[in-house]
């Protein structure tokens, strides 16, 4: 008779301040989706809280300690999307994670299982590190106002003009009360 093993794997994300690691995140929320998933049936579903695929999104968040785990998932490529940053931190943009595994072989008592992880393109995103089965990811946040360079500019611009207009309405009023008093002396 054949052994047939199905290797799952671990997801350790955690979510830190980017200026001081010592600082961890709680209440992030992620989702985590199969873009490129062993079996083409899963791909597009949503990781579930026991590892398994859905098709309903589904948000983890983060512990006291700035971290989610999940255990469960199968080798491939996922999607992992922050759906709420903090109020003072930017949302990060999305991003890929890939497991892979190698180093198993026929032989029962000496299985040895090396996992290796890569991520997409952001300087925010650490290189993952695979330990036994496990995949540490971790990810850093900046704070700042979470608009983007041209909506603070755009909201520059309308304290700019908003101010402006008041001085005109200010500089208008002055002139007609003092219009109005010169009329009245007359």
């Amino acid at each position: 008779s054949d052994t047939v093993r199905d290797y799952t794997y671990a997801l350790k994300l955690i979510k830190e301040d980017s200026a001081k690691e010592t600082i961890k995140l709680e209440g992030v929320r992620f989702s985590i989706q199969a873009t490129e998933p062993d079996d083409s049936n899963s791909k597009g579903l949503y990781v579930q809280e026991d590892g398994s695929l859905g098709p309903n999104e589904h948000e983890f968040t983060t512990d006291k300690n700035g971290e989610i785990n999940v255990k469960g998932l199968d080798a491939g490529t996922y999607t992992v999307k922050e759906t709420h940053a903090l109020d003072v931190y930017n949302t990060l943009p999305k991003f890929t994670l890939t497991i892979s595994a190698s180093g198993l072989n026929q032989d029962e008592g000496n299985n040895t299982l090396t996992v290796s992880a890569t991520k997409g393109e952001s300087d925010l995103v650490l290189d993952p590190v695979g330990n036994g089965g496990t995949v540490t990811l971790t990810v850093k946040n900046k704070k700042g106002s979470g608009l983007p360079l041209t909506g603070l500019n755009g909201v520059t611009f309308t304290w700019i003009a908003g101010g402006a207009v008041l001085c005109i309405g200010v500089a208008h009023l002055i002139r007609s009360r003092k219009q109005a008093e010169e009329s009245e002396q007359e």
